[in-house]
């Protein structure tokens, strides 16, 4: 049987002082060229580099034959659609790759380990190889605004990169409107899903997946677009953090619950996707094949802990496997109040105020039968946009007038940062259009401290829309494309 190898940290694999310290990253740029120089050769190899990013999805017309507009969004099989994504395309890599590589494995980007880390890692900003040669690992298109130029190392913003929310989450999956679909998103009708928009949204998609897309990619780079994202070479290092993060969820408890379970649905078990191998074979592989990352995919990473207990058995009531799989059926959640017009994003400070009413349904009953606050979830719903703006949006509850919008203030719930936004417009004219965006943000948490600071009316929300990072005398400034908000909304469970 084939070892185990480990995907390590790239920030330890080099640094400023010596981008190419460990030959890994040097064995990657190796392959991605490869993988570019078939592309020019053989256009029609679906294991080309151009071909493996249509599998995410395509750019122009469509190509017969060709496997395309495969990438699972806003449902519960993000995560494991780009495990198996990634695995594939590990395999291509290693096709290329000299036999001196024999135990390569794909680095993974740990952006939230530290501040230093937040930058670009530098063997993706070089232009050149160590011998002088071309880099395949830099693209232009990232980030270049008078913010921020992540190609020239500055840091993306610490809130693009927080992993709390996601890791605190305690079922993988949820399925009730106006509540967040848990830490990997909603169960999905149909099963397939794509393009992906609409509610179902897992936290950790939103924040960091999201937010670090657009980070990187900015207003027109190839990070922030689902057709071109596949295209940038740290779009895999990205989203191997993300499967990293999926199995230290899967391993650890987090705030209040025991290490995380995933659901036991056939539904979600049976489900199979289709790939490209290194021989341009057509692969398929099903979610109850890839969820144990070292037995079965003979890899691990190289900061995960040790597993722990396992959680109650599916049959155990209310056990958090059984959760994985329904959300909270007994007290879905109950909307209490919502904004009454859309709402415009266009680079500036904007707000909208949501009157509030108490629950008098199935929420009201779970109330009286509970202790301590309600479940309460703030919905930003049906965002629609031609283009992504390339700044994430901050957003803040009852942030008193005069007092600056950013992260660290009591206020802040949270950041959108829109990734996605093109797919909420239909292809052609007879094409009908798709949902718009949806985030949620669960409040319960912060309702407690705004009440204790005095930023509390229960009859009235006032919510709060800022740029990241951009202070408000350089919001003027701002170019973005405008977006619009469908719906700010609160749910009471």
């Amino acid at each position: 049987m084939n070892e185990v190898r480990t995907r390590q940290d790239v920030w330890e694999l080099g640094d400023e002082k010596d981008p190419w310290r460990d030959p890994t990253l040097l064995a990657y740029a190796q392959g991605v060229g490869a993988m570019q120089e078939v592309a020019q050769r053989e256009p029609g190899n679906g294991a080309n580099w151009t071909n493996q990013a249509a599998i995410h999805e395509r750019r122009g017309s469509k190509v017969p034959g060709r496997l395309e507009d495969q990438c699972q969004h806003a449902t519960w099989f993000f995560l494991p659609w780009h495990r198996m994504y990634l695995y594939w395309f590990e395999q291509i890599v290693r096709s290329h790759i000299d036999a001196d590589y024999g135990d390569w494995a794909l680095p993974y980007w740990n952006y939230s380990a530290s501040e230093a880390k937040r930058s670009l890692p530098p063997a993706f900003r070089e232009q050149q190889l160590p011998d002088g040669g071309p880099n395949p690992l830099y693209v232009e298109e990232r980030q270049k605004t008078s913010r921020r130029d992540i190609n020239g190392g500055d840091p993306m913003t610490e809130a693009a990169v927080e992993t709390a929310e996601a890791m605190a989450q305690a079922v993988f999956s949820r399925t009730s409107p106006g509540s967040t679909g848990g830490f990997g998103g909603s169960e999905t009708d149909p099963l397939f899903h794509h393009p992906a928009t609409g509610e179902g949204v897992g936290v950790l998609e939103e924040v960091p997946h999201g937010s670090v897309h657009v980070e990187v990619g900015g207003r027109n780079g190839f990070m922030s677009y689902f057709s071109t994202a596949a295209l940038d070479p740290i779009f895999w290092l990205h989203h191997a953090n993300l499967d990293r993060l999926w199995e230290e969820w899967r391993r650890t408890a987090g705030s209040g619950h025991p290490a995380g379970v995933n659901p036991t649905a056939s539904d979600w078990l049976d489900m199979r996707f289709e790939f490209v191998n290194p021989q341009d074979g057509r692969p398929k592989m099903a979610v109850r094949d890839v969820l144990d990352i070292e037995a079965q995919l003979r890899y691990t990473y190289s900061d995960l802990p040790a597993a722990e207990a396992p959680a109650p058995e599916p049959g155990s009531p209310r056990s958090l496997a059984k959760m994985a799989d329904e959300g909270n059926p007994e007290h879905p959640p109950e909307l209490v109040g919502a904004s009454e017009g859309p709402l415009t994003l266009a680079g500036r400070t904007t707000a909208a105020s949501v009157p509030v009413s108490p629950p008098s349904g199935p929420a009201s009953r779970a109330l009286s039968e509970q202790e301590g606050p309600a479940a309460t979830y703030l919905n930003i719903e049906n965002i629609r946009g031609e283009a992504v703006p390339g700044v994430l949006y901050g957003v803040y509850l009852n942030l008193p007038e005069g007092e600056p919008a950013e992260p660290d203030s009591p206020s802040y719930v949270g950041a959108i940062s829109l990734f996605g936004i093109e797919a909420t417009q239909p292809d052609d004219e007879k094409e009908e259009a798709p949902h718009g965006l949806h985030y949620t943000f669960d409040i319960s948490g912060k309702l407690a401290g705004l009440r204790e600071q005095g930023r509390w009316n229960p009859e009235r929300f006032e919510v709060t829309f800022s740029p990241v990072g951009v202070d408000a005398e350089a919001e003027g400034e701002l170019d973005v494309p405008s977006v619009e908000v469908g719906r700010v909304s609160v749910f009471v469970e």
